[in-house]
């Protein structure tokens, strides 16, 4: 499953902030270990209803992800 969200370099959420959107959502979920910031990390090792996983981060400009998915070009708009 791919999941994607685009996050404004000047306001990037705090690790609790991250939670509790996501399980708000109505999921069970978790970072395991150390973070402090998505700028300083290549990914984040979590866990969704109690399955390991890990999302990986890029930092890319607006216009570069809107030419690599065109699907996502009218959320841009």
């Amino acid at each position: 499953m791919t999941q994607i969200a685009l996050l404004k370099k000047s306001n990037l959420p705090k690790r609790a902030k991250i939670e509790n959107d996501i399980q708000k959502l109505g999921f069970d979920f978790q970072i395991i270990g150390d973070f402090e910031n998505l700028l300083k990390e290549d990914g984040l090792k979590c866990a969704i209803n109690a399955n390991e996983t890990f999302f990986e981060i890029y930092i890319d400009e607006v216009s570069e992800i809107a030419n690599e998915c065109e699907f996502i070009k009218q959320d841009f708009i």
